[in-house]
């Protein structure tokens, strides 16, 4: 079973999660949305520099969008 953790990037949730899965010998894969704030404010900026910081945060919103689009 896939599952996705979505929510806030500031604590360590996540890992706290997965390490309890793991702990228990869960049959369970974590994905997850980029959680380094730089990386992914900075997705879209292959896309070309924006002056206005609403489209480069638009930009990369749809870019971290597709490289975690699950199958």
């Amino acid at each position: 079973m896939k599952i996705y953790l979505s929510g806030e990037i500031h604590t360590d949730w996540r890992d706290q999660i997965i390490t309890g899965c793991k702990a228990k010998n869960l049959p369970v894969t974590f994905i997850s949305a980029n959680n380094d704030h730089e990386s992914s404010d900075a997705a879209g900026d292959c896309l070309g520099e924006e002056e206005n910081q609403f489209w480069r945060d638009h930009k990369s919103a749809k870019v971290n969008a597709i490289r975690i689009k699950m199958p």
